[in-house]
């Protein structure tokens, strides 16, 4: 129903398949499907000794010829031997048109991918997990990951997402069983992050090793923050300039403004021909918070849920009053709402405000009186009209006298608008 309404209700056919992409390196027990005995007597050397793959699990897996996709490149180009064969809805089979272009500038753009024959093969790393084949070039996928708020509870499973989605992580060898003190038995995972050759990158890199387990503490945002202080170190000169432009005074290329991680700019002013770091693919403080809030936003959420999820974040010490405001600010002028200001007590305590609220004291709304009586005087050497105008009005209202005003004024398109005054 929620689809039908934000498409006015037309009917639309999905042409591209759609993979669900769960943002955990090791899932939690309740979501993952245990082993039979059968399977587990048949399949010893499966990589997981208790449950069986995910799809991000048997991404971990895959060939080394594939270990430099990140998880999204490695959806978009890449599916399951048996993946579609059993009536699924990848419709790969069907309607494939020919002559599709690369797009290189996508974010989940792969040179080694894009040049690969449809219907390439590739054999897992490990026994007993599906191989690969590449996609019809006109079925490439999509992928559609979880929508977290790096808030509370769920701040380190946005960050856990971030992780996995930002690098390309893999496994070189099954995990690990140990037995705790209690003789539970416990699995250690293991994964691996290369570095591009330093050709590529201009750099050089250390690899990334990362091990969880049922007893091992890993904050997910420390190791973001980590590696992504790592790889915006002026020394390795990784940062993207054309990343960081303002699309308001500056020209993005089309691969800079959605990519993620290491990525080739097409800027012909900052194109060095190497990769180059979006810099806050990992981490990026605020920005993460601003990010979240607009992609909600974006989903048409009530205005009132979005401005309490903000006072949220300022309440928590995650985001500051300030930009809170600025950035609910900007959320209501794009649906075209208009704040109200209602007068409060200048001896008013801050605590006793509300975090977002749009009330301002007295003399809040002397100087914000100030600031726009200013904006009126600028624009000419002399005395501009509108401060004529402005001024005649005020000095109407402290006499007492009625009032009534036509103003004329050229909205510079050849029409000329008059707006009446009756006080």
């Amino acid at each position: 129903m929620a689809h039908n309404r934000l498409l006015g209700f037309h009917v639309v056919r999905a042409t591209r398949p759609v993979v669900w992409t769960p943002g955990e390196f090791v899932p939690e027990r309740s979501s993952r499907t245990p082993r039979t005995p059968l399977h587990i007597e048949r399949n010893p050397e499966y990589p997981d000794p208790h449950f069986f793959l995910n799809h991000t699990g048997k991404y971990f897996f895959r060939n080394e010829a594939l270990r430099g996709l990140r998880l999204e490149q490695y959806n978009r180009y890449w599916a399951t031997v048996d993946e579609g064969t059993s009536g699924g809805a990848t419709l790969e089979d069907t309607c494939c048109d020919e002559g599709i272009l690369p797009e290189v500038d996508h974010k989940d753009y792969d040179h080694f991918s894009e040049s690969a024959p449809e219907g390439q093969r590739f054999a897992s790393s490990a026994k007993h997990v599906e191989g690969l084949r590449r996609r019809h070039q006109s079925r490439l996928a999509v992928s559609r990951v979880a929508t977290i708020e790096p808030f509370c509870a769920s701040r380190e499973k946005f960050y856990e997402q971030k992780l996995l989605l930002g690098l390309p992580w893999f496994c070189e060898a099954p995990p690990t069983t140990r037995l705790a003190p209690d003789g539970q038995v416990l699995v250690d995972w293991t994964f691996t992050w290369m570095p591009p050759p330093a050709s590529e990158l201009g750099a050089t890199l250390d690899p990334q090793v990362l091990v969880l387990g049922p007893d091992r503490a890993v904050s997910f945002e420390k190791v973001c923050a980590h590696i992504e202080k790592e790889f915006c170190r002026g020394s390795h000169n990784l940062i993207c300039k054309c990343c960081q432009l303002d699309e308001t005074k500056h020209q993005k290329c089309k691969a800079c403004r959605y990519c993620t991680g290491f990525h080739r700019c097409f800027n012909e002013n900052m194109d060095t021909g190497k990769l180059r770091w979006r810099k806050g693919s990992l981490h990026g403080g605020d920005l993460d918070i601003e990010r979240v809030m607009f992609n909600l936003h974006r989903k048409r959420l009530p205005l009132e849920v979005l401005k309490r999820k903000a006072d949220d974040y300022v309440e928590e010490g995650l985001l500051s009053s300030e930009k809170a405001r600025n950035m609910m600010s900007v959320i209501e002028q794009e649906r075209n709402s208009v704040r109200t200001i209602n007068e409060i007590s200048d001896d008013e305590a801050p605590t006793q405000r509300e975090t977002m609220s749009t009330r301002l004291s007295h003399t809040e709304m002397a100087a914000e009186l100030h600031r726009r009586e200013e904006l009126l005087k600028a624009g000419s050497s002399g005395v501009t009209d509108q401060w004529r105008v402005y001024t005649h009005i005020v000095n109407s209202l402290r006499l007492g006298s009625p009032l009534r005003l036509m103003v004329q004024a050229s909205a510079g398109t050849g029409y000329i608008h008059r707006y009446f005054f009756t006080i």
